[in-house]
């Protein structure tokens, strides 16, 4: 819009490391692109108001409709609903992890689907996921205060029921249960048809199983490489015709000695897909030898 100088405000409430981390984040990246930005710091215990007024005074340096909130309309449930949550957050130093995890500690974490089962492989590569669970468990190694007292979670179910108190109606049950009843569903239907594939996969069990271990190719991508090509190679006489088949190769417009677009030919767009989820796996890994 024209006229309109972008720009970003902050106000942290307390001392939470991981908040400041978070917000350093952003306001450096605003740095690096010439962004202005605003930050505020309140003490821990800031009151509704004085935070009320912090942010009045930020919409006030922009007031338009870009920035400008009507506080005076407010949905005060969503508002009391988010400050017990971030009390929740303050008052319990576990849910505020004081370091990150870097492979030593796998054995204390557990990923999980919505469902509740650990993840495969299968689910890694399900590009249709939307969500994933993590389980941390801390009683070997767990978060240490600065004094050294290890940051335990025993009274968090208690306080989490006390936050959400009063916001599950039987109408929020009702909705609840329909979508958990169609992913019961959706998980039966796709668990049906995964052991559908099983079946049908295993005369190209061994080609399966050899293009797998190709980096960048799991056992998705594989399923599509045999579900497109029939797991015969021989129809492509060389791995060019292959490549062209999948629409991987670049195009070839020239006329009289000029070169135009070379935009890719059409091809199989599922084996086109998997391939380039294929190659993006590859370039996203710095430490492979394919990345470069």
């Amino acid at each position: 819009m024209a006229g309109v100088v972008p720009g970003l405000a902050t106000v942290l409430v307390g001392e939470d490391p991981a908040s400041r981390l978070c917000v350093d984040s952003k306001h450096r990246d605003c740095a690096e692109v010439g962004i202005r930005s605003v930050r505020v710091q309140l003490h821990g215990d800031a009151t509704q108001a004085e935070i009320l007024n912090v942010i009045d005074e930020l919409n006030a340096c922009q007031d338009n409709d870009i920035s400008w909130f009507d506080w005076a309309n407010v949905d005060h449930d969503l508002l009391d609903f988010t400050q017990r949550l971030i009390r929740l957050r303050r008052e319990h130093p576990v849910l505020r992890r004081r370091r990150f995890l870097t492979g030593a500690e796998a054995h204390e974490v557990g990923w999980f689907t919505p469902s509740g089962t650990a993840m495969t492989d299968s689910d890694w590569d399900d590009t249709q996921a939307r969500a994933i669970a993590v389980y941390l468990d801390g009683q070997d190694d767990p978060d240490r205060a600065d004094d050294g007292t290890p940051l335990l979670g025993h009274d968090l179910l208690p306080a989490l029921t006390e936050v959400l108190t009063g916001r599950f109606t039987e109408h929020h049950a009702l909705l609840a249960r329909v979508h958990l009843d169609l992913i019961d569903y959706h998980t039966h239907a796709v668990q049906e048809i995964t052991a559908r594939i099983e079946v049908m996969m295993e005369p190209f069990r061994g080609f399966h199983t050899l293009i797998a271990t190709i980096p960048g190719i799991g056992t998705l991508t594989a399923d599509v490489i045999v579900a497109e090509t029939g797991a015969d190679m021989t129809r492509f006489p060389t791995a060019k015709h292959l490549a062209s088949r999948a629409g991987t190769t670049p195009g070839s417009n020239e006329s009289a000695g000029k070169v135009k677009s070379s935009k890719t030919r059409p091809g199989n767009p599922y084996l086109q897909g998997a391939l380039g989820d294929a190659a993006t796996s590859c370039s996203q890994n710095p430490s492979g030898r394919l990345s470069r």
